[in-house]
């Protein structure tokens, strides 16, 4: 018997608020299991839920929207022009540290515009202990300056919208990953930072597959399609020298960036943006000097603690029966190395099983 379907069926008993004692019943009448193992697994789905839910306390992406809010005195502000899928976007920074927050990703997108040439307008600025984002001096988001990556998130999410012609609606949520897509699909690779996602995309685009995005993919509502999102792939210190044969500018870097740079950014687009793709596998990486490879596939229930680590979702309650729909029918893999060059071999064939 598959996990998936009971899974998805004590989810749809826990969302309709049926007590725990019938919905172990239900599992256990449904799927002929005695009722020990009934409970067992209830639980365990339960349990994911919730931990689900609780990531609807604190929205790390929308923040707060204000429909007017006045800029401070722009003369101060360094101005950065883009153009990505036929759209010149121009942004302007209010502070260093907000630019080095966005721009050194989307560097390599920078086009010289006109002023009348801007599409469209970005605006960040701080104001007291908060730092905003105003799109074409019309709706505003803010967040507590304190939080960096939510203000990363929002600008992300809002760029997103903006080079895609969506609202908030249209998306299920964003994954902390890596997108990597060929012909018949893609492949997200998740992980915390450091563990070599970045690597790994950058040496299967190097063989002809198509990066999606980098750090921020995100899944629309419907048809569950991930989408690119153009930063560039992020290459910090522990990469260069793997990486260097295969990209040969970063041999300029030397093999160890300046004290003062954390990391170069790769292109993976000349500005047009390839098309969405349906997800095919969710691939969990551990950088592990023990192992050379270990590829293996994973129960979704067992892995998703892991990927609820990875993952934003909009504090919708119906995005989380979506979610579930769609994450326990994509196959899930660990995947342990130390080995680059096998890893991306191993990697490959998931794409051509």
């Amino acid at each position: 018997m598959q996990l998936q379907y009971p899974a998805f069926r004590i989810l749809e008993d826990w969302t309709g608020k049926l007590p725990e004692i019938q919905i172990i019943h239900n599992c256990a009448n449904e799927f002929k299991l005695r009722i020990g193992d009934a409970r067992r697994l209830v639980l365990k789905v339960t349990k994911q839920l919730q931990t689900l839910v609780s990531c609807y306390k604190e929205d790390k992406i929308v923040g707060v929207c204000h429909e007017a809010y006045p800029l401070p005195d722009q003369v101060t502000f360094s101005t950065k022009n883009y153009r990505i899928n036929g759209k010149n976007l121009r942004f302007r920074y209010s502070d260093t540290d907000l630019e080095e927050l966005i721009h050194p990703g989307f560097g390599y997108l920078e086009n010289k515009i006109s002023e009348a040439a801007a599409d469209h307008c970005f605006d960040l600025f701080y104001s007291g202990n908060q730092v905003f984002l105003q799109t074409d001096g019309q709706t505003t988001w803010a967040c507590p300056d304190s939080k960096p990556e939510h203000f990363i998130g929002l600008v992300n999410m809002q760029l997103l919208n903006c080079l895609h012609n969506t609202t908030d609606a249209h998306w299920m949520g964003a994954v902390h990953a890596s997108a990597v897509s060929a012909s018949n699909g893609a492949v997200l690779f998740t992980a915390p930072s450091g563990s070599g996602k970045s690597t790994l995309a950058a040496m299967l685009m190097h063989q002809g597959y198509q990066v999606l995005s980098d750090d921020f993919s995100p899944v629309s509502v419907n048809h569950a399609k991930v989408y690119p999102f153009p930063e560039g792939l992020s290459v910090k210190n522990r990469s260069l020298q793997a990486l260097q044969s295969c990209f040969p500018s970063l041999a300029e870097t030397g093999d160890s960036l300046p004290d003062d740079v954390r990391e170069v950014f790769l292109p993976i687009t000349n500005g047009e943006l390839p098309a969405p793709a349906r997800v095919k596998a969710i691939v969990f990486l551990q950088y592990d000097t023990t192992v050379d490879l270990e590829l293996k596939k994973i129960p979704n229930l067992n892995a998703m603690d892991r990927f609820l680590q990875q993952l934003w979702l909009p504090p919708k309650p119906e995005v989380a029966a979506s979610f579930m729909d769609w994450y326990f029918q994509i196959p899930c893999f660990s995947l342990k190395y130390s080995d680059t060059t096998k890893a991306t071999e191993s990697l490959s064939k998931l794409f051509n099983p």
